[in-house]
Parts: structure tokens; sequence; C-alpha cells
């Protein structure tokens, strides 16, 4: 029941500075600035990367549903797949965000 309530949601915010995100009431998250991110791309995570926090071959997932994603390749390496539900929309936000 605790696990649900932490991981229930995914709550991503794009800053002026940064992507933001939060699993449930915001316990466990992250942020990446947007002057470390090299590309920005929507995509599908493997279907065997399954739900919540952790690693697979391509870099780290954070993802609460589905398989649609946001794969922000940081610059220096390291690569962040951020799921949702409307990936292109974050994708625009993002490069936006680092456009101004």
């Amino acid at each position: 029941v605790v696990a649900i309530g932490l991981f229930s949601s995914l709550n991503v915010r794009v800053t002026e500075q940064s992507v933001v995100w939060r699993f449930g009431p915001g316990l466990f998250g992250g942020r990446i600035p947007l002057a470390e991110i090299d590309d920005v791309t929507v995509g599908r995570t493997p279907l065997w990367a399954g739900l919540g926090i952790h690693w697979i071959w391509s870099g780290w997932v954070y993802n609460v549903s589905g398989r649609g994603a946001v794969r922000i390749e940081r610059r220096g390496g390291g690569t962040t797949w951020l799921g949702s539900d409307e990936p292109e929309a974050l994708r625009d936000a993002i490069e936006s965000a680092r456009r101004r």
C-alpha cells in the first residue's frame, strides 16, 4: 500500500532552469539543469523496462504507466527516460525552455 502511494503518479515540471520530476507526494524524484541537456527525443521504453525507478542499459527510467517517454541525453554522458502520457508535449516544453 505504501509503495502504491509513493509511486502512483509522476509529476514532471519544466522550469526556467531545469526539468524536475517527483513521484507521488514528492519523496522520490530528480532534476536535470537545462544547461546539461544535449538532446531530447520522444520514444518508448522497452517492454521489459517495466515501471518505477530503475536503471536499464540505456539509462535511468522514471515511469508509472505505459511506455511513452521522453529520452533526455546529458552533455558529458548519461541518459534519463521520463515516462509521460503526452511525451511530445513534454519534449516541446523542454525544447522551448532550452531556447529561452
